[in-house]
């Protein structure tokens, strides 16, 4: 399936969620959680971590999954600098790792992976924990105002 289907199948999804009552305010905090969760430093973790949100704050399944799926190749790309900033922040020494030896190792080995990795692992989440909620909240909220605008110009059209 090509971007501009899976954009399209998004796009669906998304309109199709809206007409089944869910709100400007609930979906943006929706995909503003889904972007959050999805970019979590722990490969394999952010579907289950995305469910429980969505069950503990009501948040629209479908949506969350689509949102924390596409924000995947994102994930991938922030797990260097996380561990990076871990090692530097926390004064861990370097981390000797490249994006691509990470998900080489994951891949052959995720637990094997997970316990090599130790500390630096635990000093990554903490810094996603220290960087994503604020910039999450703020786009949650703002995120209903092109939401609503998008909602007008769709029920216009319609």
């Amino acid at each position: 399936m090509s971007f501009r289907n899976r954009l399209t199948a998004a796009r669906s999804l998304v309109i199709t969620q809206l007409k089944t009552g869910l709100t400007p305010e609930k979906l943006g905090w929706t995909l503003a959680a889904g972007s959050a969760l999805g970019c979590f430093p722990v490969i394999g973790t952010t579907t289950l971590l995305c469910f429980l949100a969505g069950a503990a704050f009501r948040l629209n399944q479908p949506v969350l999954q689509l949102v924390n799926y596409l924000v995947y190749p994102l994930q991938l790309l922030l797990l260097v600098p996380f561990f990076a900033l871990g090692a530097a922040w926390f004064g861990t020494g370097s981390f000797p790792f490249t994006t691509e030896t990470l998900l080489a190792g994951f891949r052959s080995d995720f637990w094997g992976m997970l316990a090599g990795l130790g500390s630096a692992l635990w000093l990554a989440v903490l810094v996603w924990m220290i960087l994503v909620p604020a910039p999450a909240l703020l786009g949650g909220f703002l995120l209903r105002f092109p939401i609503r605008l998008l909602i007008r110009r769709f029920s216009e059209e319609n």
